[in-house]
């Protein structure tokens, strides 16, 4: 009898101890999720005042330097390896530059706090999405459902808070809303994780 209530302690105490865990590691996603929201809107902010295809063409040559500075330095076959597969480095660059390009005119049309807002929202819904489709005997959980139906209500509420100029950006033209929405959309598609 003693041991068996030393193991029941001991469960006890293992699932207090998990549920205390839980509860600091879901904390510490919430506010590390809160800080880069913050530092997001405000990069789009400032990226908001510069055109869009002149900076992705700046950010491309700056990394194609600094990818060949290092695979010339570091000698170790990468350059070789690439060229093999160029058609998927060419693809994934391509996607980069249209999801930068994207959002770019998203931002010119929404506020930037909605736009990053929804490029995250759409992230795990897509991934959700994409992994049901690729994955042939994937169920989707009750909670992931739950998940995605919240998710996909807060981008609704999103989406209509930007159509009806109740944003911070205020009153804009309904056309142009919707562009914003639709380049964010494509934005954060293209950003799947």
């Amino acid at each position: 009898m003693h041991i068996h209530m030393s193991i029941s302690e001991q469960s006890g105490e293992s699932v207090s101890k998990n549920r205390k865990t839980y509860i600091a590691g879901l904390s510490f996603s919430l506010i590390g999720l809160v800080m880069m929201s913050i530092r997001e809107v405000h990069f789009a902010t400032i990226l908001k005042l510069i055109p869009m295809p002149v900076l992705v063409f700046y950010l491309f040559i700056l990394s194609l330097l600094i990818f060949n500075l290092f695979a010339y330095f570091k000698k170790s076959g990468l350059l070789h390896k690439i060229r093999k597969q160029w058609i998927w480095v060419v693809g994934v660059n391509i996607t980069t530059a249209l999801m930068w390009v994207c959002y770019g005119y998203a931002l010119k049309f929404i506020e930037p706090a909605i736009a990053v807002g929804i490029g995250y929202s759409i992230r795990p819904l897509s991934t959700l999405i994409i992994g049901v489709w690729i994955i042939k005997n994937y169920k989707v959980t009750t909670f992931e459902l739950y998940c995605a139906l919240g998710v996909g209500l807060a981008i609704l509420v999103q989406g209509w808070v930007t159509y009806k100029g109740y944003s911070g950006v205020g009153e804009i033209n309904a056309s142009d809303a919707v562009f914003g929405l639709i380049m964010v959309f494509i934005a954060g598609i293209m950003t799947t994780d």
